[in-house]
């Protein structure tokens, strides 16, 4: 009697059923059928070096220790740079780089090459008004830098 439902949930963890992607998107994918055959490492060294800005390039692609792991040992980068900067550098600038809604009516697209200025306006209303004189419904919360 125990048996017949630990056979039923087994069951369920099997799925054949394929759902193929649209061919006009398939084609224009990142991922095509050719990076089944390449090496592990082979393949993220290249995706590292291709599509991230390294200012120190890194050594090792990925070192396990279960259950951890380290990937790209060595190598250093800046997140806002490969964010932002290099698009910008690249002649993308002008397309959305984010989506702000405020308030009804007061949202807002931002491309690249001016998303810089909201930060800079935010940071100086901030030095005008120190948070601890602030009143509570007025003070102002800014995320940690990552170290």
């Amino acid at each position: 009697m125990n048996e017949a439902p630990h056979q039923a949930i087994d069951a369920l963890f099997l799925e054949e059923r394929r759902y193929p992607p649209p061919p006009e998107l398939a084609k224009e994918a990142n991922a095509q059928p050719g990076i089944y055959e390449r090496d592990f490492a082979e393949f993220w060294a290249s995706e590292a070096r291709e599509r991230v800005s390294w200012s120190t390039p890194f050594d090792q692609v990925c070192e396990w220790d279960p259950p951890y792991a380290r990937w790209f040992l060595g190598g250093r980068l800046n997140a806002c740079y490969n964010c932002v900067d290099r698009h910008v550098e690249a002649g993308r600038g002008e397309k959305v780089a984010f989506y702000w809604g405020g308030r009804p009516g007061r949202g807002s697209n931002r491309p690249s090459s001016v998303t810089p200025t909201p930060p800079a306006s935010w940071t100086g209303g901030c030095r005008s008004t120190p948070a601890w004189s602030a009143p509570p419904a007025r003070r102002r919360r800014l995320p940690r830098p990552c170290r």
